[in-house]
């Protein structure tokens, strides 16, 4: 039997610095990179929004969660499984590479060929080029899976940063330039997949993968070991994500201004959310996976990040809540209002998620797959379930509002079955997490925003409006955290005096 040995021909060189410096200055690096990236991709969507309708969002919504779950196999979790596997990395780069590869080539097949399907089941042909088109970048992003782990690994945060503000940017202006031009729903897919091969072309320049021509197909096998139950996962993450456009769609089919109205109005509610979430994700699980072997240092390591996370990203949420009517008058000029409620309601659920999400990284940097299995097995049976009865009694705003009592529940409630197995009291700490900033959150933000909605409307009143939120809210919220959550307001003044002593992040070799 062909058991490759586990030699340690990949261990990565020691850092220069110590971790958590690293994962500091590469959270400050995607940080700077997302700001700039969101704002950009905003503006870039509210000028989108004035030349594709409802119904063109509504079928670009319906194209993506189809495909998200063929695409599951394009992956299959072999990026994190390099990440964890870094100390022998020699020994399964490469057979990983030509796996993606089957496996990104597979998924185009399946896409491809269920689009006529898909099409005839949600009444509209226009998602079957659509689909083929998503298709094809199935087998772009599969050749990037090896470098993107690489990147990950010798922690080049900075470069990271450059490479995902690059393709933000082109991806929005050939969106622009698309819809401007009268493209419909290819204005959003179509640029998606062009950047993602100029995204994978730079990540193999970047790290000088140097490819072998050898398959190694009998280490396919014990790569699968642990691919099939992150594959599993996957599949049920996908279904948690994308089952809400999926329901409305097959409820409302001759309507697609339904699901593209909650389409919609999910992007604009998800910015806060990606902004700090995702780009945490991205630095701490390649950073907790190096403390794999002191769980203890581990769990501390990740309880601090999640308090500091929580500080920031719980208000962020609430006040998109609160900046969400004016805004959206200011800028769509009442074309949108219909899915102002959506937003708001949407927005307070990422209150929670922005830290919740983070227990799928803790996880997964201690290998514990199984146990996500498990929890993202009952999960999703139960938000099919809560969403399906919502789309049949209600529409958008009745599944929004389901969405966001189903995670303020699930989310702190999984991640208390992470800790309990790593600290004393984990409910303890989950409360630590999340009360302080989400009741001073909602003091500080739900007087600002009582306070704004006496102003008067109009254009000159939204924007007063919008200004009196953010520096009331301000203004009430840090002396309030800092009062009763001081350890956490600590880390994070901590963080910030190292970030601006070190603004340059050294990348490991």
């Amino acid at each position: 039997m062909d058991v490759p040995t586990e030699e340690p021909t990949g261990t990565p060189a020691p850092e220069e610095t110590p971790l958590t410096h690293h994962t500091a200055h590469g959270f400050a690096w995607m940080l700077g990179q997302t700001a700039v990236t969101k704002v950009t991709g905003f503006l870039g969507q509210v000028v989108i929004a004035r030349f594709l309708g409802l119904s063109d969002f509504g079928v670009i919504g319906i194209a993506f969660a189809v495909a998200s779950f063929p695409a599951i196999l394009r992956d299959a979790g072999l990026q994190s499984i390099l990440v964890q596997r870094q100390r022998h990395l020699n020994r399964w780069i490469h057979a990983v590479f030509w796996l993606s590869l089957a496996l990104g080539t597979l998924t185009a097949v399946i896409i491809c060929g269920i689009s006529p399907l898909v099409a005839h089941f949600f009444q509209d042909r226009r998602l079957v080029p659509l689909l083929c088109i998503i298709g094809f970048g199935a087998i772009i992003n599969a050749l990037g899976t090896a470098p993107m782990a690489l990147v990950q690994i010798r922690l080049m945060f900075r470069f990271q940063a450059i490479m995902a503000l690059m393709t933000a940017l082109l991806t929005t202006a050939l969106s622009i330039l698309m819809a401007w031009r009268g493209c419909g729903a290819y204005s959003v897919v179509a640029p998606i997949v062009f950047v993602n091969g100029v995204r994978t072309v730079s990540l193999w320049i970047a790290t000088h993968y140097p490819i072998r021509w050898k398959l190694y197909l009998r280490r396919w096998r014990f790569v699968f070991s642990d691919s099939g139950t992150i594959l599993l996962f996957q599949l049920l993450y996908m279904a948690i994500a994308n089952g809400d456009y999926l329901i409305l769609g097959a409820r409302y089919p001759h309507d697609k201004d339904v699901v593209g109205g909650f389409y919609f109005a999910y992007n604009l509610s998800w910015q806060a959310l990606t902004l700090l979430t995702v780009n945490m994700a991205g630095v701490l699980f390649p950073a907790l996976s190096r403390l794999a072997a002191d769980p203890p240092r581990q769990t501390q390591a990740y309880l601090r990040s999640a308090r500091v996370l929580a500080l920031i990203g719980v208000p962020a949420c609430f006040l998109q809540t609160a900046l969400a009517g004016p805004g959206m008058h200011l800028l769509f000029k009442g074309v949108w209002d219909p899915t102002i409620p959506i937003v708001q309601v949407l927005s307070l659920a990422m209150a929670i998620r922005v830290v919740g999400m983070t227990y799928f990284n803790f996880a997964s940097s201690q290998g514990r797959f199984k146990l996500q299995l498990v929890t993202n097995s009952i999960t999703c049976v139960a938000f099919l379930l809560i969403v399906s009865l919502a789309a049949w009694h209600g529409r958008g705003l009745a599944v929004a509002t389901a969405e966001a009592i189903f995670f303020a529940v699930t989310d702190p409630l999984w991640l208390w079955v992470a800790l309990r197995t790593n600290v004393n009291n984990a409910l303890a700490e989950v409360a630590r997490i999340f009360v302080p900033p989400v009741a001073a959150a909602a003091v500080a933000v739900g007087i600002a925003f009582a306070a704004a909605s006496r102003l008067p409307s109009g254009k000159m009143g939204d924007v007063l409006q919008m200004c009196l939120i953010c520096g009331l809210s301000a203004a009430i919220y840090v002396p309030l955290i800092r009062l009763i959550a001081r350890e956490p307001w600590q880390e994070l003044m901590d963080l910030a005096r190292r970030l601006i002593k070190r603004p340059r992040l050294a990348e490991p070799a």
